[in-house]
């Protein structure tokens, strides 16, 4: 299910969109500087943030029936 979210908002997978990003670098289409910080921080920005709440959702959904109420 996740993949399928990531397809249909189009969103990339930083290893998969730094491999574009440097192909366009070296191929003359864009910039080092539009293939890094166009590119490259974003994408790691954005990773990090999605991957730290999946992670947390994931792991809330474990421990749940664990958690005592008011504790």
């Amino acid at each position: 299910m996740i993949t399928y979210v990531i397809a249909i908002g189009g969103f990339s997978h930083l290893v998969a969109g730094s491999a574009e990003a440097c192909l366009l670098w070296l191929a003359g289409k864009s910039s080092l500087y539009q293939a890094i910080a166009g590119f490259i921080l974003s994408a790691l920005a954005g990773n990090v943030v999605r991957g730290t709440g999946l992670f947390a959702v994931l792991a809330h959904g474990q421990v749940r029936g664990e958690i005592k109420p008011g504790s």
